[in-house]
């Protein structure tokens, strides 16, 4: 059902670009995705692997294809007819998207997936995504900004070099966000910002036509799975008083905006 809802998203978004254009609208019309690297653990087998590829295919390939080269994954096709899935994907749907030609592209991106196909399963599709022991994580999955880097390396790569924004990049951590005197030292989010800004930085001087970068988020808020418990903002919310008061990380994402090259020692102990 996930790759017929896909489908239907990105249609809709391409009528969207056409109704865009057609009426003479101004601005640029881009897509914004979730994107997930799909890993695997050292010790990975053959199945473990091969459930990575059938999750990149899903996460990601399904759209980039699809949006840069008018097909969907051969592979994944060939999954949902061998398991008769009603997808709805009808011939022209892929042309009518790529023909879109959106402007730009949004990636949103926290944190790679790792894959692991469980034993005694023989179906592909039931592989497990799972964090590492051991591994630094945050609320939103393990800490990879080499895996940011690669990710935006294979967008210029594979899928042409478009246009890049960044509209989602950010962590939670537990414990990060305690206010303590009227101030939070959030150690773990300032690093993350830090490393992967710079992975980015990294990116653009391989050739990654990137214009820009947005954290998320400004404020601690709502967030879809964690509710108030996890936060991720630049900026603590009392959520009783509604007293805002900037973070560490705040201060040093400022600096990155003012053009400053950092480490992570900028975010101290």
């Amino acid at each position: 059902m996930s790759l017929k809802t896909y489908n239907h998203i990105l249609l809709a978004s391409a009528a969207a670009r056409e109704s865009f254009t057609a009426k003479g609208y101004k601005g640029r019309l881009g897509i914004a995705l979730p994107l997930l690297p799909a890993l695997t653990a050292e010790n990975a087998n053959e199945a473990d692997r091969a459930a990575a590829r059938f999750g990149d295919g899903i996460l990601n390939r399904w759209f980039l294809d699809a949006i840069y080269k008018g097909t969907y994954p051969a592979d994944i096709l060939a999954f949902a007819s061998a398991h008769s899935m009603q997808i709805d994907v009808e011939p022209g749907d892929t042309a009518r998207i790529h023909a879109a030609h959106f402007d730009y592209l949004g990636v949103n991106y926290y944190a790679p997936a790792f894959y692991r196909h469980p034993a005694g399963r023989t179906d592909v599709s039931r592989a497990e995504i799972y964090t590492p022991q051991g591994i630094d994580a945050a609320f939103n999955g393990p800490v990879r900004p080499d895996q940011f880097k690669a990710l935006l390396d294979r967008i210029r790569v594979e899928y042409g070099n478009p246009t890049v924004f960044i509209t989602e990049n950010g962590a939670g951590f537990p414990g990060d966000d305690q206010l303590i005197h009227g101030a939070v030292h959030d150690v773990r989010r300032c690093r993350y910002l830090v490393n992967h800004v710079t992975a980015m930085q990294q990116a653009i001087a391989a050739g990654a036509d990137i214009r820009g970068y947005h954290v998320w988020s400004s404020h601690d808020n709502l967030e879809w799975l964690s509710g108030y418990k996890g936060r991720f903002g630049l900026i603590y919310v009392d959520f009783d008083t509604q007293q805002r008061i900037p973070k560490l990380s705040a201060g040093v994402y400022a600096r990155l905006i003012k053009g400053e090259k950092l480490t992570a020692d900028a975010c101290g102990e």
